[in-house]
This record gives C-alpha cells, sequence and structure tokens, in this order.
C-alpha cells in the first residue's frame, strides 16, 4: 500500500519475542492454538509518577483517578494472577506519592454517589473553586439539609493554562456575509449572548457552544428563527447588535447561566416554548 502514494506510510508492527504485540496500554499474544491473551503494559521508560497525595485537588477527585486506574488495569488483564501482579505494583505507585494503604484499598469498596445522584434526575450542579475538602463537604451539607440533590465540583486552571500565552491579535473572520464582522466577538464559543434590535430595542438571548458568529448568522437565514421574523416585521430596524452577557466552558452550567438572564430580562423575541424548557431550569428557593 505504502507503493500506492508517496504520502502514504503505513508501519508494520511485528510481535517480540515472546510472541506479543503491544499498543497503547495492552498488550496481545496469540497462542500456539489461536487463542489470544491479553495483559496490561505500561511503557518501561514511563516513571512511577502520579497524582500526588498532597497536590490541591478534592480528595474525591483523587480517589475517582486511582479507581479509575485500577479499573483500566483489570479491564485489559485476562489472567487473574497478572490483573493482581499490575495491581499490586500500581499499589506501590501510589506509596511513593504519598497514599496510605488503608486509603488505597478503600477505593475498590466505596460507592459513586455522583452516578446514583444523577440517575435520581433533577441534579444541580454547582462550581465553586477548590479550597479545601473541608468546605467543600459543609457547601454539601447546606444543600442537602435543603433538600437539593446537589453535586459540587471545581474545574481550576492547571499551570499550562495559566502560563500559555494567549493571542493579542485575534484573526480576521473570513466568514461570507458574517453578521458581526468583529473578530473578538465573531470566534467566542460557549458563551450566552444577546441580539438586539437596533430599531424597537428587542432582545433575544441564547446561547451556544459553536463559534457566535455561525449561530447568529442561522437566526438572519432560517425561517424558523423568532430573530427573522421580527426583523421582517420591524418597520424601524435598521439591523442588529449582538453583546456576550456570560461564558462557561460546562455545557451545563452555560444552559443554567442562559435561564438565569432570559429570567432576569425577559426578552420578548424569545419562543414562548424553548423559554419554558429553559426556566424549569431554575426553579425558585425558599429559604427557612
Amino acid at each position: 500500500m505504502n507503493h500506492q502514494h508517496s504520502s502514504i506510510k503505513f508501519e508494520l508492527e511485528h510481535p517480540d519475542d515472546d510472541n506479543t504485540l503491544r499498543l497503547l496500554d495492552f498488550g496481545i499474544t496469540i497462542n500456539a492454538d489461536a487463542t489470544a491473551h491479553f495483559d496490561f503494559y505500561k511503557k518501561k521508560a514511563k516513571r512511577d509518577i502520579f497524582v500526588n497525595a498532597r497536590s490541591a485537588l478534592p480528595w474525591s477527585s483523587k480517589m475517582n483517578i486511582i479507581r479509575n486506574e485500577k479499573q483500566r488495569i483489570r479491564e485489559r488483564c485476562s489472567s487473574h494472577t497478572r490483573e493482581e501482579q499490575h495491581l499490586k505494583t500500581f499499589d506501590e505507585v501510589l506509596k511513593k506519592n504519598g497514599y496510605p494503604r488503608q486509603v488505597v484499598a478503600a477505593c475498590d469498596n466505596q460507592p459513586r454517589r455522583r452516578k446514583q445522584k444523577r440517575e435520581n434526575g433533577n441534579v444541580l450542579y454547582f462550581h465553586m473553586p477548590f479550597v479545601s475538602d473541608r468546605l467543600n463537604q459543609k457547601v454539601r451539607r447546606i444543600f442537602h439539609q435543603e433538600g437539593f440533590n446537589t453535586i459540587v465540583y471545581s474545574k481550576n486552571k492547571n499551570l499550562r493554562s495559566w502560563l500559555t500565552p494567549k493571542s493579542r491579535a485575534p484573526p480576521s473572520c473570513s466568514l461570507n456575509g458574517c453578521p458581526i464582522s468583529d473578530p473578538k466577538l465573531c470566534f467566542r464559543k460557549s458563551v450566552v449572548y444577546q441580539v438586539q434590535c437596533s430599531g424597537c430595542n428587542s432582545i433575544y438571548i441564547g446561547s451556544t457552544i459553536r463559534q457566535l458568529h455561525l449561530r447568529i448568522k442561522e437566526h438572519l437565514t432560517s425561517d424558523l428563527s423568532s430573530v427573522k421574523k421580527h426583523l421582517s416585521n420591524c418597520i424601524t430596524t435598521t439591523g442588529i447588535s449582538v453583546s456576550i452577557l456570560s461564558h462557561d466552558n460546562d455545557e451545563k452550567n452555560l444552559r443554567l447561566r442562559e435561564a438565569i438572564l432570559i429570567m432576569d430580562h425577559k426578552p420578548l423575541l424569545n419562543a414562548k416554548e424553548e423559554e419554558k424548557g429553559l426556566l424549569g431550569l431554575v426553579q425558585p428557593v425558599k429559604w427557612t
């Protein structure tokens, strides 16, 4: 196949001396009787580095990382003996990174509470910066006492995100018939936006995880769009103005922010069915 074109460069992997072919994190051995044997694989150059027990992460996150790694080892091994050997090796890595043995052993027995909460429905996601596990527990206790099925989570920036330089000059917009023509807005993603009629000042509030100018163009070209219908009937309009009201990389939080802003601003151009569905995410809270 490589002779068909100069850009085609497939590689042929050959088994090693013990007739094992290794790929990513597993190895497969074909026995003489044509049966297959699978095993967990870690490169020899990979060091025994793991999330340290003293890292500034919620303890539940560390436990989940350990639990997921152990599950990955179990899924890769077809031999129970090899599985136990790899798990024992992993426990030694955890010990080097400051984890007490009793804590590591508790990972296999601890239930996944988040999964249970999601299955019950009506889950509220509360995002807050991680300060300490003690503070997280207090916040969870407050929600629990008020009867809310709430998951408190943290999504902090890592060192790479702080040190990576941001592009100062945004690229120019090349979208044909762009309704915004502002590079600072055109390429924004995961935002709650507002479209305002320049004539009567009526507004529409929506959210998108795609580039903003693509979503706004859909509003102006789709016959089903309430924005296009309004602009066709408004005799005072000279166009629209677009602004960003909020931003969140988490799609669930983004929809929640959209619902709250719709409830506060009461936009006239939003379809009633869509508005009713979003407002269902925001239920009034009665504190006693």
